[in-house]
This record gives structure tokens, C-alpha cells and sequence, in this order.
């Protein structure tokens, strides 16, 4: 559990650094998230001066206009400024996203319970491990049962059970009669 700590600590600080640049590309360049500004109210004109614009013809080759040319190169620079900007925008929402899904994943490790099996010694190959039992057989044929069953009081009811075939009837039967009565009944289920 300290091991993920520093994950969720780092994850945690990415995702706000990752909302920070949201929030001031918001506050600074509101164009990307769609938002409509609202552009400047003209004065009322004078309906000689709206007929006057009217009537100008409006020009039907930009190529030929000298003045709107430069106008034309910097909204298509703003417009590729703007297509970049909304790409990294997509890139780090991704981003976010994956940042959260490892917030969530990581915090349904730490909130759930380690199993029991995976706090206990690695397991023995079994032939090593029916060579102990059998030594440990050995050891608990020649104590008395009130010894043995101290020692028992300690191991799970599986592991009681294999020492208890392991050892011979007659021990077995000793140790089984000095353990508590519900123990023994489900040694012998």
C-alpha cells in the first residue's frame, strides 16, 4: 500500500496541473470550447449611410485586394493556432481520462482487502512439503497429545488435518481427544 502512494500522489498532481491548463485555455482562448464572444455592438447608422453599404459592391477577387490579404493570412494562421490548440486539448482530456481510470483502478486496490493467501510463506513444492509433514508427524508421535495440541492451536484446520494422517491412529487419536470438541468434529467432517 506505501508503494502506491507515490502513484496516487503523482496521478493526483498530473490531473490538476492537467485542469490548470484547461481552465487558463478557457479563460484565454474561450474560441476553442466553442464559446461565443460577442463582438463589439456597432453604433446605429443613419439610414443614408446603411443604403451607402448597400450599394458598394463587395469585391469577388480576394487575390486582387492588397488589404485583405494580410487580414486573410493571420485569420488563417489564427485558425491554424486554434486547430492545434484544440488538438492538444483533445491529446490532454485523453490524457485525464487515463490519469482518472488509474486513480480509480488504484484506489479499488488500496480499498479492497489483500487476500489472505498472498500474506502467507511462498508454498513449498510438494515434495519437499509432504518430506516436512512427515518429519513434523514424526516429532509430534513421540510428545504427549496436550503438547501437540498447543502447538496445533496455532495452524488452520487443513493444515491439522494433513499432520493428523500423517501421524499414526493411535497419536492421532490422542491429539484428536485433547482438542476442543468443535475443532475436532470438523477435522473428522
Amino acid at each position: 500500500m506505501k508503494a502506491l502512494l507515490p502513484l496516487l500522489i503523482l496521478s493526483t498532481v498530473t490531473l490538476l496541473a492537467a485542469i490548470g491548463i484547461v481552465m487558463g485555455l478557457r479563460m484565454f482562448q474561450p474560441q476553442l470550447f466553442g464559446a461565443n464572444t460577442a463582438a463589439p455592438t456597432k453604433p446605429a447608422q443613419p439610414d443614408s449611410v446603411r443604403a451607402a453599404a448597400q450599394t458598394v459592391k463587395p469585391a469577388t477577387d480576394i487575390k486582387s485586394d492588397s488589404t485583405s490579404r494580410p487580414q486573410n493570412v493571420v485569420a488563417l494562421q489564427g485558425i491554424a493556432d486554434s486547430t492545434r490548440l484544440a488538438d492538444s486539448l483533445r491529446a490532454l482530456t485523453a490524457r485525464i481520462e487515463v490519469q482518472m481510470q488509474t486513480i480509480a483502478e488504484l484506489q479499488a486496490k488500496v480499498q479492497s482487502p489483500v487476500p489472505h493467501d498472498s500474506l502467507q510463506a511462498p508454498q513449498v513444492p510438494d515434495s519437499a512439503q509432504a518430506k516436512n509433514a512427515k518429519a513434523f508427524a514424526k516429532m509430534l508421535e513421540t510428545m504427549p497429545a496436550e503438547q501437540a495440541v498447543r502447538i496445533l492451536k496455532g495452524l488452520d484446520d487443513k493444515q491439522v488435518k494433513a499432520i493428523l494422517l500423517s501421524v499414526k491412529k493411535r497419536q492421532a487419536a490422542k491429539i484428536l481427544a485433547a482438542l476442543e470438541p468443535d475443532r475436532a468434529a470438523r477435522m473428522i467432517r
